[in-house]
């Protein structure tokens, strides 16, 4: 099955590139909602969108200033 729309499946491409890291917490969690049955229909590339926005606000970057 596949659960990606082919816009959706082209940005998921390029933040693998771009973050490799993503890219593996995204595949992750749509291979979770597509075994457990969630998905009705294929993700698309605003959906996308908002998986990634929730990804990267979950990480945080520190950054220490020297004085």
């Amino acid at each position: 099955m596949e659960v990606l729309t082919p816009e959706a499946r082209s940005r998921l491409a390029n933040v693998k590139i771009a973050k490799p890291e993503y890219a593996v917490q995204i595949e992750n969690l749509l291979i979770q909602l597509a075994q457990s049955g969630q998905l009705k229909q294929k993700i698309g590339d605003a959906q996308l969108k908002q998986i990634l926005g929730k990804i990267s606000e979950k990480k945080r970057e520190f950054r220490i200033r020297r004085m």
